[in-house]
């Protein structure tokens, strides 16, 4: 159990949902492919129709990404990184496999309070939250279920900004929760398409959450106050894709 401010949160186990096999071919949709969210940052951004807002925003490296998230203010990366939780956390609270952790959703909550109100929460509970978001992090990557473990990752990202002694170490964690919200897209793609050859690469999801993280991080740059409708503009959440995946008859 773990205290976080005014509320008591804690791990609660329920009844464990079957995991479905993922296709025999694709099995970055089930474990965490080698390239991971740095690396997806890495990777060139190709959103074929879909409009990117600034040239600048071709993000070519995660450091790169990161020195533009790192002129926002410290309330800017946490309404990134919290943003990027909401829009994966669909797939953890509707599919998880064995114990859940109450965690993820505290941290995106916690994280947009912090940003639009300045009410943090004390070093050690963000240390507690971060460790509990950790363990399950690592405990799906043991499970090689890969798609819950990222999206559990985007929730740990926002408890780091909330747990970040220094705005660079913020926009660090706040440049890897967007890259994190990515790769959930990327193995997200993995399901909808399925066993088809013809499969796009890159696929509707990964091409709609870097069209979102793009104009996101544009919109936090030099930027002091959030609202947590600020992004609102820019696509729904959950996105577009997650119906996509729900449709899936692979997805767990």
């Amino acid at each position: 159990m773990f205290e976080t401010g005014r509320r008591v949160f804690s791990r609660t186990p329920r009844r464990s949902k079957r995991a479905l096999s993922p296709p025999s071919d694709t099995p970055g949709c089930w474990r965490q492919q080698a390239l991971g969210p740095e690396g997806l940052a890495r990777a060139p951004l190709n959103c074929g129709s879909v409009e990117v807002r600034s040239l600048e925003l071709v993000l070519s490296s995660f450091e790169q990404q990161t020195e533009i998230i790192s002129r926002s203010s410290r309330a800017g990366m946490l309404a990134l990184a919290s943003v990027s939780g909401e829009r994966v956390i669909s797939i953890y609270e509707n599919f998880w496999v064995g114990e859940h952790t109450e965690a993820a959703q505290v941290a995106i909550e916690l994280g947009w309070r912090t940003a639009c109100e300045g009410e943090g929460i004390p070093p050690a509970d963000a240390e507690s939250l971060t460790r509990e978001l950790r363990e399950s992090v690592e405990l799906y990557n043991e499970e090689g279920i890969g798609i819950l473990a990222a999206a559990v990752t985007v929730a740990l990202r926002v408890a780091q900004v909330l747990a970040a002694e220094s705005d660079p170490d913020a926009a660090v964690a706040a440049s890897r929760a967007s890259s994190s919200a990515v790769h959930a897209a990327v193995l997200a793609d993995g399901f909808i398409a399925g066993l088809d050859p013809r499969r796009p690469r890159p696929g509707i999801a990964e091409l709609e959450e870097r069209a979102f993280q793009t104009s996101a991080i544009e919109r936090i740059a030099g930027r002091s106050s959030v609202a947590r409708d600020m992004f609102s503009d820019l696509g729904p959440t959950p996105p577009k894709w997650f119906a996509a995946y729900l449709a899936a008859s692979d997805h767990i």
